[in-house]
Order: C-alpha cells, then structure tokens, then sequence
C-alpha cells in the first residue's frame, strides 16, 4: 500500500506492518453464532434461500406497541439427506429488531428440525413452514433483519 500526500502539513500517518486476520474458532458451533451475527448486523442482503419475510406493527396500548414478523419458508429447493426412511434438514431462523439509531432491541433465534417421512414431507414441500415472531416494543420506528441457514446444503444465508 502506497499512500501520497499533496500536502502534509499538519498531517500525521500512522501504519502498521501486516495483515492479521480474525482468528477462526475451531468449535463449529461457536463458529456458526459468529456468522449468524456478521450476517444480521452486515448492510449486505443475501437472497439464497426462498423466504418471505412480512413484519407488522400494531398498537397494543397508548403507550406499548407490538412489531410481528411473519416468515413463510418454501422448502422445495432445499436439499433433505435422505436416511432410514426419512428426510433430515435443519433450519436455523434468526429475526433480529433494530431500532431508528441501528441499535439491536430484540433478537430471536428458532430452530427447525425435520426428520420426516416422504408423505409428510411432501405436505411440507407444497406449503412450506411459517414462523412468527413478537416483539413487545415501544411506539417508533424499527428495522428487521432475518438470517436462515439450512444444514443440509452449500445455501448461504438470506
């Protein structure tokens, strides 16, 4: 890296030699926390998976408020590893709520685990799942953000 001032008066530049990455944690769960988080507070948008998210907010007093946020997953590109008879996926759903300032207020995290036979499943891949999620908050503005991962497949988060 070369840096050139056209004026340096005034100015003082302060370096260090290298590059060190984050060090990566070698237990996975604690591995997968830390990718759900960067993914949730990251300003980047994923589309990978196919999901539907609709938040709605609602007044519950004069002073209380309630923000719902309803997520439909559709299942049929998924990949479900197939074993003894039944199809095995997990899928891991984080819903995070920020309030106007970017500052997290709530967070959710719901896990899905299918272990399902194929006449079940099949019921699941035409309708797909939803979850709902509720945050009790006070009147203003909110952003949501959701994160899914799903186990059985190379899917990045949405």
């Amino acid at each position: 890296l070369k840096i050139a001032l056209v004026s340096s008066h005034g100015l003082t530049l302060q370096a260090r030699h290298g590059y060190f990455a984050p060090p990566k944690s070698e237990d996975l769960a604690a591995q997968e926390k830390e990718e759900i988080r960067d993914a949730v507070f990251s300003l980047d948008e994923s589309h990978t998976l196919p999901v539907e998210v609709h938040p709605q907010f609602f007044m519950t007093s004069e002073t209380d408020a309630r923000v719902t946020v309803i997520t439909h997953i559709d299942l049929r590109s998924l990949r479900f590893r197939k074993d003894a008879g039944r199809n095995f996926d997990k899928l891991t759903l984080v819903t995070v709520l920020f309030d106007q300032d970017g500052h997290e207020v709530d967070a959710q995290n719901k896990v899905l685990e299918f272990q399902t036979h194929d006449a079940v499943l099949e019921k699941y891949l035409e309708s797909g799942v939803t979850l709902n999620g509720r945050f009790n908050v006070k009147p203003g503005r909110y952003r949501v953000r959701t994160d899914l991962r799903e186990s059985e497949s190379d899917s990045r988060p949405v």
